[in-house]
């Protein structure tokens, strides 16, 4: 989004030309100093010893993302200037902002030509830097995290799974002769089928109750954790995702129990009796 001037106005080649004491200031600063960005406008702050008069005001949502105190900004050719008074390094990078980031592949390059052109200096000394390739990459590498945390999961679901059918093919074996019994006193296939299944959704659904239990006094330590190194950081446990995992849970169960509940509706009430 682009910054808008909300009070006074913005730099001029004059300002560029004269090396002007004059900064622009961020609402969230001049709010901070002054009470308003109107009240801002042609007051006189001191920067590192200089006095530089406040021509404008913008809007900055980087600052309100960032949580800062405030920005403010000097023209180039000022800037440069109170460097040198310090003794400072030259100006480590610029950034530049275009409307349209479908063109930053052609605007960036063009840009580093012109900066080693007017600065004489070597081709190659201006290097471009795309905020939004590196977002990319970002994504790309998080898209990866996911997948392979994903796979991990999905082995941990097969592997949990498997464990809870077995449980279930023991209890099924030890529970014979109850079985037997429920179908000789009118119990139905379907009844067992049923019993045995919401059983092993149960014991399913309990672990996921728990991993998630875990889960939220985990993320609720990290919250503190970050809260501490980065201002307005707010971490915490989506209920529809909390919700969705508890589903899982519960159709994990479903699906590996079929085949113990399948196997106990089908024993003989005759036989299963007769089991010692």
């Amino acid at each position: 989004m682009k910054n808008e001037i909300v009070a006074g106005r913005s730099f001029i080649a004059q300002d560029y030309k004269d090396v002007a004491s004059v900064i622009l200031l961020d609402q969230e600063l001049a709010n901070s100093l002054f009470g308003s960005a109107q009240e801002a406008v042609n007051q006189v702050i001191d920067v590192g010893g200089f006095s530089y008069r406040v021509i404008g005001v913008y809007t900055s949502d980087e600052a309100k993302t960032a949580k800062t105190f405030g920005i403010g900004g000097l023209p180039i050719t000022t800037n440069i200037s109170l460097a040198n008074n310090f003794n400072m390094d030259e100006i480590s990078d610029i950034v530049f902002r275009v409307n349209d980031t479908s063109l930053t592949p052609t605007v960036g390059p063009e840009l580093a030509r012109k900066l080693t052109e007017i600065a004489g200096l070597q081709q190659g000394e201006y290097q471009v830097a795309d905020a939004t390739a590196a977002f990319q990459e970002v994504q790309q590498l998080f898209g990866f995290i996911t997948t392979i945390i994903s796979a991990i999961a999905g082995i941990s679901l097969f592997v949990g799974g498997t464990g809870v059918m077995n449980i279930m093919l023991v209890s099924v074996t030890e529970r014979t002769r109850e079985i037997g019994l429920r179908k000789a006193l009118g119990a139905t296939r379907a009844n067992i089928l049923i019993q045995f299944l919401i059983e092993s959704m149960i014991l399913t659904l309990l672990g996921g109750v728990i991993g998630l239990t875990i889960a939220t006094g985990l993320t609720a330590i990290a919250g503190i954790l970050l809260q501490g190194l980065i201002a307005g950081i707010e971490v915490g446990v989506s209920i529809p995702v909390a919700l969705f995992s508890l589903a899982v849970s519960a159709s994990v169960g479903m699906i590996f129990g079929v085949l113990p509940a399948n196997k106990a509706s089908k024993l003989d009430p005759i036989e299963a009796l007769r089991y010692e």
